[in-house]
């Protein structure tokens, strides 16, 4: 999933994921293109760890 997938699907602000990935909390793959694909799996993790 990209940002803006994340986002929509969580219901989050694209920024939460820009944090998350600072704050070492999630380590998404980078893409040929340069974009972030997140494992929806490990952002569930943070979710429920940080609720």
């Amino acid at each position: 999933m990209n940002i803006a997938q994340v986002s929509s699907r969580f219901r989050l602000p694209a920024r939460t994921s820009c944090y998350d990935e600072n704050a070492d909390l999630v380590h998404p793959q980078r893409k040929a293109n340069g974009y972030r694909r997140f494992r929806r799996e490990r952002f569930l993790g943070v979710i429920r760890n940080n609720i």
